[in-house]
């Protein structure tokens, strides 16, 4: 049973993750949703509830937006650590501009696969 309260779309964006002088080699969203993300890491060294800086491609562009986050979990996944974050203090214009773009891709796939 499906316990988030929003949908998670499915959005490819490149992330690295950063707190103090401590950073993770650069990662990739997995899904975001109007509360958090999920992203895949080659190496993901921090612990749960750690709050972090997060930089996050906007979509289309090489822009890259800070965003404060929680991290709620992580585990191993095919060699690699994936990660699951609440956002704590993001721009609501580039979260709205993430949604749209995750929005449009799940739709074209549902689309697509009828």
């Amino acid at each position: 049973m499906e316990r988030r309260k929003f949908l998670r779309f499915p959005v490819s964006l490149k992330v690295e993750a950063a707190n103090g002088n401590r950073t993770a080699n650069p990662g990739l969203t997995k899904d975001f949703s109007r509360e958090g993300l999920r992203a895949v890491f080659d190496d993901f060294d921090f612990n749960i509830e750690s709050l972090l800086e997060l930089k996050i491609q906007r979509p289309n562009k090489e822009i890259f937006v800070p965003a404060g986050v929680e991290v709620r979990w992580r585990r191993p996944f095919e060699g690699k650590w994936e990660a699951g974050f609440s956002l704590r203090d993001f721009p609501s214009q580039i979260k709205a501009e993430i949604l749209e773009y995750g929005y449009h891709k799940w739709l074209s796939e549902k689309l697509n696969h009828k």
